[in-house]
């Protein structure tokens, strides 16, 4: 059986961000994650499936968003917005370049937030 559209979706953001390297580390990245974090997971990404809407014209389905969120968590240091703003660079870099996340069915990737 086939994996729902959202489940393609959200392992090809996982798979895109997996390969982020961050001062020669590689970051840790969690789909879903419920469990705390130890200090050994980090640096790390946390990515979250969120709302999906689907717009209709005329009784026809026409469109589907699904929202996610990524979060960044890193160690404490000296320049913590530095470094996280140096990540979310390369995390938007990595999801927002091949809009289509290699999906056939995927049309576009845009970015509509980012907080802090």
């Amino acid at each position: 059986m086939a994996l729902h559209r959202r489940e393609q979706v959200m392992d090809a953001i996982r798979d895109k961000l997996i390969d982020i390297f961050y001062d020669d580390t590689e970051l840790n990245v969690f789909r879903g994650r419920v469990k705390p974090l130890a200090p050994t997971d980090l640096p790390c990404l946390l990515l979250y499936q969120g709302e999906e809407m689907v717009d209709f014209v005329e009784n026809i389905q026409a469109d589907r968003t699904l929202d996610f969120r990524i979060s960044i968590c890193i160690n404490d240091t000296d320049q913590v917005e530095t470094d996280l703003n140096a990540i979310a660079a390369q995390v938007a870099d990595k999801v927002l370049t091949d809009t289509s996340l290699g999906l056939s069915f995927v049309i576009d990737t845009a970015e509509v937030s980012t907080d802090p």
